[in-house]
């Protein structure tokens, strides 16, 4: 009992997220630098993400919606991607833009919003 109640009393750091799904088991734990982008997948998210210099990914059972609204860091650039902000490097042509060890399509309607970075 004790156990539990000292595990609630130390805070989280600011810099980790705690990515929640709809199932129980569906969690994800990482530092909000290492996030690169939220992509949709059916019934699905596919988070990329960076771990020891390379992309990793993890696939968990929600909406992108739902992720923006939990993670209001992120800008969306298509209706089937979420990035954050600090991994854009630069446009690679006029629909399409690269991140950190990859690259994104922009469609015309999220094209403004990617613009203001």
């Amino acid at each position: 009992m004790a156990r539990r109640y000292s595990i609630k009393l130390i805070p989280i750091p600011e810099d980790i997220l705690s990515i929640k799904g709809d199932n129980k088991l569906d969690i994800l734990k990482i530092k909000k630098s290492e996030l690169i982008s939220i992509s949709n997948a059916q019934n699905y998210v596919e988070i990329f993400f960076i771990n020891n210099n390379e992309l990793n990914s993890k696939l968990i059972r929600s909406s992108l919606t739902k992720m923006q609204e939990d993670l209001d860091f992120l800008v969306r650039i298509h209706r089937s991607h979420l990035i954050n902000p600090s991994h854009f490097k630069s446009w690679k042509n006029k629909n399409t833009i690269s991140l950190t060890l990859m690259e994104l399509p922009v469609s015309k309607k999220y094209k403004e919003a990617i613009q203001a970075i």
